[in-house]
Formats: structure tokens, C-alpha cells, sequence
């Protein structure tokens, strides 16, 4: 006989217990009855409410467990709602819990009696009240147990820290009865692991306390769900990149727990990414402010502010949340400074009013908001810094330019250099990388041992693409959308790179180019510098210096047309081009590139990558220099 699917609804941390226990205790191997849970029984990669929404169809009963403060949470009212409009029979059990309107209108039960209980499964099954009370009365003991570890999380007030502690004491009592802890070293291990780091958090304990990011939507839900506390949360959600939870169990219960009052800012890298998140974004609308924008134009426009983070309000109290991706586990930071909140605040708004706004009645087709969304403005173009994106593809550049001929013998050239002078690898060492482009090499150097780089690139749509590449998979990696010509660092690096930047920089700016990087540079430092130089001609002829661009440029094409690769034959005409008319590359001669490290003060070695078997078309060469002593 086919089994009845009851749908088991909950709400909040203690609510989802409760119905895990509902279902593996009192329900467990009933011959007429199959519970369904979403926090068990949810598939994983698929959207959570396509399967709450099938489960329920495919559902015959209802249970709703409402554990404290649970009854007036939105999403309880909107799920009994659909459940009670769709099953034959939905009942609420009461777990510790005054049910309020318009809960009061459903029928309930105490879920905590037996005898409330025996009836819920005669009405659900065939066998009568007898043999409900019998059934009932054989599950109950499991299922109380689980209630009474419980009896501390049904007091709807804070948890005090007396109370934690007891708990805990209580835990370690209960440790030391447990044969199969005491006889498995191993386990012992791992428990004594868990418990020191938690101690070792406890006495960091000032201004600031981390956890697993994984527990980040956990400890939000149990911050929303207090009444006392009843805070108002501004966040900004970058969905798919840390936060991967917004279509799962935890995104639910953080749309339930949530006021009406929150913002939330919802952030995404592609269209796709938007497309398959759209239901949920409405769904979160119709409970509180949900704005959208896409990571290009929060990184654009509101860098370093392009990440994770929360702002949570309580009457008397605000409490920051932010990602920390510089231990080896990515944690979640809750944090007390004031100055640190104002400014997440500042910026916070600063967002808000740039995002645009969904709403859950919105006449817009889901087409027409994306559009909108990712599409890039005019007038923002003009607003921000252009060098090479003004003549070149910055996307096909990205994709293509590490097959430039020598290009990679280059920055492999340069790392060995900076292994053979850095001293000990267990020792941190912090470089600058000026003119970092898109990230190819600062990829490289962000994959070095103990190290931090500090990566400036001025042209918009460079940086933008940088932190893409670079932000996921390197928190070690600091970005400064600002002029290689005039940045300043405030802690001088000893070493300092430029892989194919420098000639980017205008011939009149080179001199003082190059002086600023002598003022970044700390003693005893090095500058290494990889880049691409004409053959010796008279840079005042413009015939001269035709024929020297035509020369280097039609070797590297020739290399790229017998590897067959069009795209980079493509990438070096328009860079050819753009050498001719002097618009964002300007190629000098190893010779002229001398003398002006010379007249900034450097001394200075060269060495050729390529070609090596000829001297008249230039080539790709690598410089390290530093100060006179």
C-alpha cells in the first residue's frame, strides 16, 4: 500500500529540530504515513521553493511545528496558508507557542502530549484512536528526549551566558558517560580540537568575534528571530560567491524571520546568475526592500565596498558582519566599531540608491529588469578613468594575451628573480604590482607563498575585471583603482613589478613615472619590470618610428599567425594602431628605457626573453633596478 506524504513545516533553528525528531521518531516506519522535511528531504542544486511547492502538491496531511515567536513570522503565515488551502488536513502543534492571528483561525494541537498527538495520527490513519494512542505511546519516549535537550530553546527571551555555560558544562557531563567517546581516541581528538578553538574565540572576545562563514545564515536567523531584539538588517549579498545559501533551507528562513523594514541589496556577476535567481528575489520582496545591481558596477563605482556584508540594528545596539578571507577557512566577523559600522553605513547608501529596486508586483518582464540591470550607462563610461579599454577589447585582451609570443618566459623570468633575491619563504613579504591590467600576472604572484600584493591599475574596466579574476580565489590580493604615475603607498615595498604596463605610460610621463617608483621602493629593494621594446630608431621622424612599430608588431604577428591564433593576430593590429596614433601605447627603445632609469637614479640589468637570434625588430625584455647606494 502506497504510503500518505505528510508535510512537516517549521520555522527558526529549534523548529527545525523539532520536525527532524517529528519525523525520524513519531512518524518513522509508520505503514501509512511518510513524512517529508525540507531541511532532510530538500534536493540538492535544485531551487527550494520549486520543491516545497512540489512536495506539497504530492503531500495528502500537513503538520506546522511552532516553536517560539514562530506564529508571527511571515513565512509560517504564508506556508500554512498554501499548506491549509491544498491539504486534506493541516494542523499546527503548539511546541511552547501562543498561537497568534491569523494562525488561530487553523486547528491545533499540544505537540508536547500524547494524547494531542494520538488523536493528529487518527485522523491521518485507519486503524482508530486505540491503535493511535498505541503507536504514539511506543515513539513518544525517543521524541521527548529530543524535547527536553530542547527546554532551554523554547524560552522565547536571550540566551544569558550563564545559561550557555550550563549547557556546556552539561555537554562535557554528558561526555565523559559516553562509552563510545571515552573508547575512541580519535574522536577525543577532534572534540578537544573543536572546544579549544572555541575557547581560544572566546578570549579574542572584544570589539570583534568570528565564526564559519557556513554559520553566518544560522546566526542571522537566530538574531531576526528574537523579539526582544526584533533587529533591522541592511545588507549587501554577492549571490554565488560566498553566499550560496539563497535558494536553499536557510534563505527561506531568512526571508521568515526577517522584518519588514530590512534591505537587502543583491548582487550578481552574470545575467544568468540573475535569471535563475529571479522567484527568489520576488518572493524576498514581498516581505522587505530587495535591490538589485550587477558586480560590475558595484565594483566600478563602490570599490572596496564590492563584498559581503551586514548591518544589523537592534533598539540599543548595531552589530557588523563581514567576510574575513585572510585565514585559511573563510570566516564571518561580527564587529562592534563604531567608525567601522558608520562607514558600512555610508556606503551602504551610497549602494542603495544606485541599485535598482524589485518589486514583487513589478509589471516589468524578468527580461526587461535584467537589461536594466547589466546594462552599463553612458554616462558612468565618462565618469571613470579609459587607457586601454579606449582601443582595445579589455575581454578579448583577458582572454588572449597570455598567448602573446614570450609573454609567458617573461613573467616566469620575472618570479624566478624574485624567488632567487626574497630570502626565506616563511617569511611575509609584501610587493606592489603597478599597472596590473587584468590580473594575468598578479594572478602569478598571488599564488606565491606568503605573500600579499597591493595590485594598481587605473583604466575602469581593467580594474573591474582584475578584481574578478583575482577577488574569488586570492583574499590576498589588495586593489587600488588609481594612477601608477602618482600612487603612493604609505610602507615603501621591496619589490615592486610592472609585466607589459610600463609601456602604457606617455613618453613626457615616463621620467617622472619612473621617479615615483623610486619613492615606493624601500632601500635595498628592487624594481622588476617585464616589456615589450622597439629597435633603435629616431623616435622625433615619424617614419622612423613607423617602420620600428611595424617591425616589432609584424614579428609577434607572424608568431601568432603560425600558431594559428587569429584572435591575438587581431589583439596585436589594434595595438599596433594604436602605437601609431599615440593613443594609450607608447613603445621606446631599450636605449631611451635606460636612460631614464638612469636619470631617476637606478642602476640596472637587462636581459632578453625574445627573440634571441635577431636584434632589428626589438623584443621582450626583463629589467631589475634599483637605487645607488
Amino acid at each position: 500500500m502506497a504510503k500518505n506524504l505528510v508535510f512537516i513545516s517549521w520555522s527558526g533553528l529549534t523548529g527545525e529540530r523539532v520536525a527532524e525528531a517529528l519525523a525520524s521518531t513519531i512518524f518513522n516506519n509508520h505503514p501509512e504515513l511518510k513524512p517529508w522535511v525540507s531541511s532532510k528531504d530538500l534536493k540538492a542544486g535544485r531551487p527550494w521553493f520549486d520543491e516545497i511547492n512540489k512536495a506539497a502538491q504530492e503531500a495528502k496531511f500537513g503538520i506546522g511545528c511552532l516553536t517560539p515567536g514562530a506564529s508571527i513570522r511571515p513565512w509560517v503565515n504564508f506556508e500554512a496558508g498554501m499548506l491549509f488551502g491544498r491539504l486534506e488536513q493541516f494542523i499546527i502543534l503548539r511546541f511552547h507557542e501562543e498561537i497568534a492571528h491569523p494562525l488561530t483561525n487553523l486547528q491545533s494541537k499540544d505537540g508536547t502530549n500524547i494524547n494531542d498527538l494520538a488523536e493528529v495520527f487518527n485522523i491521518m490513519t485507519s486503524g482508530g484512536i486505540n491503535e493511535a494512542k498505541e503507536w504514539v505511546k511506543f515513539k513518544f519516549p525517543e521524541f521527548k528526549k529530543v524535547l527536553d535537550e530542547l527546554k532551554s530553546s523554547f524560552q522565547p527571551d536571550l540566551i544569558s551566558i550563564n545559561e550557555s555555560v550550563k549547557s556546556v558544562m552539561e555537554a562535557v557531563n554528558e561526555l565523559k558517560a559516553n562509552e563510545i567517546y571515552c573508547g575512541n581516541d580519535c574522536l577525543k581528538q577532534v572534540v578537544a580540537g573543536a572546544v579549544s578553538q572555541l575557547g581560544a574565540q572566546l578570549k579574542r572576545v572584544k570589539t570583534t568575534f568570528s565564526v564559519p562563514a557556513s554559520q553566518y545564515p544560522y546566526h542571522l536567523i537566530s538574531l531576526q528571530s528574537s523579539k526582544k531584539l526584533n533587529p533591522i538588517v541592511r545588507a549587501v549579498a554577492l549571490v554565488d560567491q560566498q553566499e550560496r545559501f539563497w535558494q536553499e533551507v536557510a534563505g527561506r528562513e531568512i526571508l521568515g524571520t526577517g522584518r519588514d523594514k530590512n534591505e537587502r541589496v543583491f548582487v550578481f556577476i552574470t545575467p544568468e546568475d540573475f535569471t535563475r535567481n529571479y522567484d527568489t528575489l520576488k518572493l524576498h520582496a514581498e516581505r522587505y526592500t530587495v535591490k538589485v545591481m550587477s558586480f560590475e558596477a558595484l565594483t566600478r563605482m563602490f570599490y572596496p565596498f564590492n563584498k559581503d556584508f551586514s548591518i544589523i540594528e537592534s533598539s540599543d545596539s548595531k552589530l557588523l558582519a563581514t567576510y574575513d578571507k585572510s585565514e585559511p577557512f573563510v570566516s564571518i566577523t561580527f564587529m562592534t566599531d563604531p567608525d567601522a559600522i558608520a562607514m558600512h553605513e555610508n556606503y551602504f547608501k551610497k549602494i542603495s540608491r544606485f541599485a535598482m529596486e524589485i518589486k514583487h508586483d513589478a509589471k516589468d518582464t524578468m527580461e526587461v529588469v535584467r537589461q536594466r540591470v547589466f546594462e552599463r550607462p553612458l554616462t558612468e563610461i565618462k565618469q571613470v578613468h579609459v587607457e586601454m579599454s579606449d582601443y582595445i577589447s579589455v575581454e578579448e585582451y583577458d582572454l588572449y594575451e597570455e598567448g602573446h609570443a614570450y609573454y609567458k618566459e617573461m613573467m616566469q623570468r620575472m618570479l624566478d628573480i624574485f624567488s632567487e633575491r626574497r630570502g626565506s619563504v616563511n617569511e611575509e613579504c609584501a610587493m606592489l604590482e603597478l599597472g596590473a591590467g587584468t590580473g594575468i600576472f598578479t594572478k602569478r604572484l598571488a599564488a606565491l607563498e606568503s605573500v600579499t600584493v597591493e595590485a594598481v591599475e587605473v583604466d575602469f574596466a581593467c580594474f573591474k575585471r582584475l578584481v574578478q579574476n583575482i577577488q574569488t580565489n586570492h583574499s590576498n590580493v589588495k586593489f587600488h583603482p588609481e594612477d601608477s604615475r602618482a600612487f603612493w603607498a604609505e610602507t615603501p615595498f621591496k619589490f615592486i613589478f610592472s609585466s607589459f604596463a610600463d609601456h602604457h605610460i606617455r613618453f613626457e610621463d615616463k621620467k617622472p613615472y619612473l621617479d615615483n617608483v623610486k619613492s615606493n621602493l624601500a632601500s635595498g629593494g628592487v624594481f622588476i619590470v617585464g616589456d615589450e621594446f622597439l629597435p633603435s630608431h629616431d623616435r622625433s621622424d615619424k617614419e622612423s618610428r613607423k617602420r620600428a612599430l611595424e617591425l616589432y608588431h609584424k614579428h609577434i604577428i607572424d608568431i601568432a599567425e603560425e600558431q594559428g591564433n587569429s584572435n591575438l593576430m587581431k589583439l596585436e593590429e589594434a595595438a599596433l594602431r594604436s602605437g601609431l596614433d599615440e593613443v594609450g601605447d607608447f613603445k621606446i627603445t631599450c636605449e631611451e628605457y635606460e636612460k631614464h632609469l638612469q636619470d631617476a637614479g637606478f642602476v640596472f640589468k637587462r636581459e632578453n626573453i625574445g627573440p634571441v637570434d635577431r636584434t632589428d625588430v626589438g623584443g621582450v625584455y626583463v629589467y631589475i633596478a634599483w637605487q645607488k647606494s
